[in-house]
């Protein structure tokens, strides 16, 4: 046996095929005739499925935006004006007009509605005069961001080369950073945010209040931090008002910041799989986190907040629970958009409306309540 291995091969390549110079007889395994056998489908190479997110994005900012839009003839001599003793008048959309950002936005969206021969795993939104083209496929995004600003172009409109996002895995858009299955705060705005210093007056509290409020899907306890910092804000103060700003305005304050600058990264939302929301009530605000299972745990697509009204704040805590629940759900709604869901409370919230015998909520309002969390469909409620 050792002689009819040793002469298969050569003796010169017995070193760079790795033979043994061992004499250890081989054992040789025989085929069983009814075994099967597995081997490599290479067929399947050539079929394998994408990914659910978009793994490509083109970002687009159209640049002299209301300019773009021209004005027609018989419309221009509402838009005139007197300028030192010459009279002139808009030949193109007018800046500070009140309604120019709608009457831009219909154009350039008139404009889109004209794109033929879009792949179909494009997906193209426009918010104002930011656009953003996402696909799955790199081949696919790159055709339809040459399509779309052939579209604009051919329609007057111009894009700015500084701030063109071009067929990127990882684009910024009004602020977030979108990317596969994820999306976060930009950099530029969590800078902004942490190097503010504490508000002197009106304005500046409304300032910054206003830049947290745009990110606060990130923010677990938002509206109890808003909650406060506004109930100090006079309403009726002009905007240089100083502020009566105290050591617990200072926590919030700081509560606030410390959110932003440590925010994770939320997953976007997946309609193959059930949606779970948890709710709570404190301190009058109604709470709650929006999760899908991603692996072994649970990933969160967003947080939800939002101050009860005056006359649930006054309720009992049971219902105080249910009020939470229906104003968290239709938060949630606006993402889930009717799919699957899952609701846990800490109360038996569908049997206090079924059983429940009190003065303290009208007939409306419990009407409303068990119109949103008993008559929809895809809802299941579930007491922890």
């Amino acid at each position: 046996m050792d002689t009819l291995i040793m002469g298969a091969v050569n003796q010169d390549a017995q070193h760079a095929l790795g033979v043994s110079d061992c004499k250890s007889p081989p054992l040789m395994l025989q085929r069983k005739t009814d075994a099967s056998v597995f081997k490599m489908d290479k067929s399947f190479k050539s079929c394998y499925c994408h990914h659910r997110y978009p793994h490509n994005g083109t970002d687009l900012s159209v640049v002299f935006a209301f300019f773009s839009v021209p004005v027609h003839p018989e419309t221009q001599p509402i838009l005139a004006f007197t300028f030192q003793n010459a009279q002139y008048t808009w030949t193109r959309l007018a800046q500070g007009y009140v309604d120019s950002p709608a009457v831009f936005s219909a154009a350039v969206q008139r404009t889109l509605a004209k794109m033929t021969a879009l792949p179909s795993t494009v997906c193209v939104l426009q918010y104002a005069d930011d656009l953003i083209i996402s696909s799955e496929m790199r081949e696919d995004c790159e055709k339809a961001s040459i399509i779309v600003c052939n579209v604009l172009a051919q329609a007057g409109f111009k894009a700015s080369k500084e701030k063109l996002q071009w067929v990127q895995p990882k684009v910024t858009y009004l602020g977030h950073i979108i990317m596969p299955g994820l999306r976060a705060i930009s950099t530029d705005r969590v800078q902004m945010i942490r190097k503010m210093k504490s508000p002197q007056n009106v304005q500046q509290l409304q300032s910054f209040l206003g830049l947290v409020n745009y990110c606060r899907s990130w923010i677990p306890d938002c509206a109890i931090h808003d909650k406060y910092l506004r109930s100090i804000i006079d309403r009726k103060a002009p905007p240089k008002t100083l502020l009566n700003w105290t050591d617990e305005a200072e926590m919030h304050f700081a509560a606030l910041k410390k959110a932003i600058t440590t925010a994770p990264s939320l997953g976007l939302p997946s309609f193959e799989r059930e949606f779970h929301l948890h709710v709570r009530e404190t301190e009058g605000v109604a709470m709650g986190v929006l999760l899908q299972q991603h692996g072994s745990t649970y990933r969160p697509v967003a947080y939800l907040s939002k101050k009860l009204d005056n006359v649930a704040a006054g309720m009992p805590a049971c219902l105080r629970a249910v009020s939470a629940a229906a104003i968290v759900v239709q938060m949630a709604e606006k993402i889930v958009l009717s799919h699957p869901m899952i609701v846990y409370t800490s109360h038996q919230v569908g049997a206090i409306l079924h059983n429940m015998q009190t003065q303290h909520m009208t007939a409306q309002r419990r009407s409303g309540y068990e119109a949103i969390l008993l008559a929809t469909k895809n809802l299941t409620i579930q007491p922890t």
